[in-house]
């Protein structure tokens, strides 16, 4: 896939607006692996601390953390998020994981990015209304989920990306965007698609998960006719060759008995 000159500084537009390197950088993960048979350490790292508190996290279980617009992110910290590149002890580059994406709350600012840091498990609700002491101390304990999974997304035969939520669509849907370096660019960057070079690829996990299986092309079923009073269906189609990403939405018409259901709409990603 030839990435076009707009498709790089778009998507790696934010490696420019770096952070002072007198700023303290809060680790949250660090993984070592080979890219291109070298040796790399990539590290997920907060611009200062990252706050607990301010969206979906273990201090608000009950009149946030449990609602639909928490999924995927629940219990998460919020922050400047950034990705760092070592090699062989020397920093190559940083990739800005906020900047490129609208903030999922009127809370956050331009920048920042929630990013699950506690699991949530059943029982958290009813153990906060019973008020049990010990709740916030054992959140609290809890591992941080892996972030860094690298996969082959983009089927390019390198795998070298990872997934971030980065939006919240409805309940149990939310948007994830595909991280990491590619054959066709080897910088930090978001993937995006082959119709629109110029801004990332945002699709719901299930999506990803079966790119990451085959390169498909793999239709899913977004919503159902009815389903909270949808008036058409929405389905989306994906498929990854040699680099190359591409994502169709179509909207369909909700048919009555017998009826074949009618496209209305197709959307390239």
């Amino acid at each position: 896939m030839t990435v076009s000159r707009l498709a790089l500084l778009g998507l790696s537009a934010c490696l420019a607006a770096l952070p002072a390197r007198a700023q303290t950088l809060v680790p949250r993960e660090t993984r070592t692996f080979s890219v291109n048979g070298q040796q790399e350490t990539w590290q997920l790292a907060w611009s200062g601390a990252p706050d607990p508190s301010r969206y979906c996290g273990p201090d608000k279980i009950e009149d946030l953390a449990d609602t639909c617009g928490c999924d995927g992110f629940s219990y998460a910290e919020v922050g400047e998020l950034w990705l760092i590149r070592t090699r062989g002890g020397k920093e190559i580059e940083r990739l800005s994981l906020g900047a490129p994406f609208e903030p999922v709350s009127l809370k956050l600012k331009k920048g920042e990015i929630p990013l699950r840091r506690w699991p949530a498990q059943n029982g958290d609700v009813g153990r906060k209304r019973q008020k049990d002491p010990t709740l916030l101390p054992e959140i609290q304990s809890r591992p941080a989920p892996e972030i860094m999974a690298f996969a082959d997304y983009d089927r390019d035969g390198a795998a070298s990306e990872f997934l971030l939520q980065v939006s919240y669509a409805s309940c149990g849907t939310f948007g994830v965007a595909a991280v990491g370096v590619s054959k066709a660019n080897p910088h930090l960057h978001i993937l995006s698609s082959e119709a629109h070079p110029e801004k990332p690829l945002v699709l719901p996990r299930e999506a990803w998960d079966a790119l990451a299986q085959s390169g498909g092309p793999h239709t899913l079923t977004l919503w159902e006719c009815g389903n909270h009073g949808e008036t058409t269906g929405g389905k989306i189609s994906v498929s990854a060759q040699k680099g190359r990403l591409n994502a169709t939405l179509r909207k369909y018409s909700c048919p009555r008995k017998e009826s074949p259901e009618q496209l209305l709409e197709e959307t390239a990603q």
